[in-house]
Order: structure tokens, then C-alpha cells, then sequence
């Protein structure tokens, strides 16, 4: 049964809703508003008064816990990618021309993304040992959402939470979820049926532009990645893991992935409409 009560807004560039069977009263849709707002002048590429506009300036910026919790898991992705995960591909981004101008203009040549050890951390003071953009796009979305839900689940025990496809539900009953193709938002592959969880996604036909680029970089040459998988998604028990497991999927096999960060549940879609998948009938259906 659809839980009653919608709180939809605007956050980090896209359309978030919170689904929840009582309504959100407007103490904690403060209390929502004010952290991400909090985590938007940290890591976002697009403001000048941010930590990261201030990082790549300066190579030296004040950040909070949050970074190492970011990094942790990216020194993992990295590992297991050898070296294709990178949160300083914020660097190449920007000079294909994803940057914060949105001009969408290819402006210099792309070249290798310096290593996740040029970035330190300590005592709340991160440095760059050369400079670089940091971008936490392959977990931030997913390490937000989940903070949203810790101010959420205090006075509702069920709630559903959509930031733009990236969903945690904590139900008393499975919600069946639409897999929407690649080719457009009218049209699912097939269905999940969430319950408690998180099912993220990422596909190379959001945040494309020019000739061929889009966001899912790889670190190891600065460039888009070149691969056949145009889609991916992930069921893990928190947004953050889901979200980069869906960028792990581009880069490794599913089973390589799970020997990092447990037994989880995927769907990858190629080029030529084959579907990869672990989903089992009890799950969803993958048409």
C-alpha cells in the first residue's frame, strides 16, 4: 500500500521526494534543507564558496569527518578498479566541459587523474599534493541520502527516499520499483520489489554531452570510459554502497565486487540490449 504523504524539493541540482505514511512537519524538513545545504557548500564543483572550490585553489581546505567516510570507500573502488575509480576526476570533467558552468564545451586536452594518495586527510585539513577537482559523484548522492534518512526515520518508521532514481526504503512491505531503460523514462527492462534497502543507479546517457562524453570518467587515462555497459543498477542495504556499486559495475565484474563489499544484487545493461543480472523471482523480474 503507497504510503500517504509526499515531500518533494529541489537539492544538489535535481528532484528529491520523501514518501512517508504521516506527513513531515516543517521542523524536520528544516532539519533536511539545512544538512544539505551543509553538504552542498563542502563538496559541490559548482559553487566557488565551496571546500572544493577552495581545494582545488589552493590544495589545502577544511572538511569535515564526512571525507574520510567518502574516501574509505573510494580507496576501495579504486583497488578494485586498478586505478579507473578516482574521486579527482572532477579535474577531467572540467575540462571536457563539465564544469561549473555547465558550458558543456570541451576546453583543453584530458590527461591521467592524479592518484587517490595525492589527496590527504588529517585532523579535518585536506590537502592536494598537485593540483586537482575533487568530485564525489560515484557516493555523495548515496552518503546524503542515507543522512536524510537518519533525520527521516526518528517519527517514521516506514518512508521511501527518491533522490532523482537513487531510492532507500525502510517498508513494511515490498514497493515494486520500475528499472527504467536507457532509451527512455517511459520504459522499464523490469522491476525490483524494495522492501528494506537501497536501489541505486547509473547509465552513460545521463550527464552526456558533445561528442560522446559523459560523467562516468575513467581515472587512469581522464577521459569518458570506454565500455559497452550503458546502464547499471545496485540493491545493497544502504544508498551509499548501492550508489558505488553502480559505478564499480562499470569498471569490474560483478564478482570482483562482491569479494570488496559483500553479496549484493545487480543489473547491468550493454549496448546491445543483453542483461546481466543476480535477481532472483523472490526480487523482481527482469524482462
Amino acid at each position: 500500500m503507497p504510503l500517504a504523504n509526499t515531500y518533494s524539493f529541489e537539492a544538489i541540482g535535481t528532484t528529491w521526494s520523501i514518501e512517508t505514511a504521516y506527513p513531515i512537519i516543517d521542523v524536520e524538513r528544516q532539519q533536511i534543507q539545512d544538512y544539505i545545504e551543509s553538504f552542498d557548500a563542502v563538496y559541490s564543483r559548482f559553487r566557488t564558496d565551496s571546500a572544493v572550490a577552495k581545494l582545488a585553489k589552493q590544495q589545502k581546505a577544511t572538511f569535515p569527518d564526512s571525507l574520510e567516510q567518502l574516501l574509505a570507500v573510494y580507496r576501495d573502488l579504486e583497488k578494485v578498479s586498478s586505478g579507473g575509480i578516482n574521486p579527482l576526476v572532477g579535474t577531467s570533467l572540467d575540462a571536457l566541459g563539465y564544469d561549473a558552468e555547465y558550458s558543456l564545451i570541451a576546453k583543453e586536452a584530458v590527461t591521467p587523474t592524479p592518484s587517490l594518495p595525492a589527496l590527504h586527510y588529517e585532523n579535518g585539513i585536506a590537502t592536494l599534493d598537485e593540483p586537482a577537482i575533487l568530485d564525489v559523484g560515484a557516493v555523495g548522492k548515496g552518503y546524503l541520502i542515507d543522512r536524510i534518512a537518519e533525520i527521516v526515520s526518528p517519527q517514521h518508521p516506514e518512508y521511501v527516499i527518491d533522490g532523482s532514481g537513487d531510492i532507500l526504503a525502510r517498508l513494511n512491505h515490498p514497493e515494486t520499483i520500475g528499472l527504467e531503460h536507457p532509451d527512455g523514462p517511459t520504459k522499464v527492462i523490469g522491476t525490483i520489489n524494495l522492501k528494506t534497502g537501497s536501489l541505486c543507479a547509473s547509465a552513460t546517457n545521463r550527464r552526456a554531452w558533445g561528442d560522446g562524453f559523459h560523467h562516468i570518467i575513467d581515472a587512469r587515462t581522464g577521459a569518458p570510459l570506454q565500455t559497452d555497459i550503458i546502464a547499471t543498477w545496485a540493491v545493497a542495504d544502504d544508498a551509499f554502497h548501492a550508489d558505488a556499486l553502480t559505478t564499480g559495475l562499470f569498471f569490474v565484474d560483478p564478482e570482483e565486487l562482491q569479494g570488496l563489499f559483500g553479496t549484493f544484487q545487480y543489473v547491468i545493461m550493454k549496448r546491445n540490449g543483453i542483461v546481466q543480472h543476480n535477481i532472483t523471482n523472490q526480487v523482481g523480474e527482469i524482462f
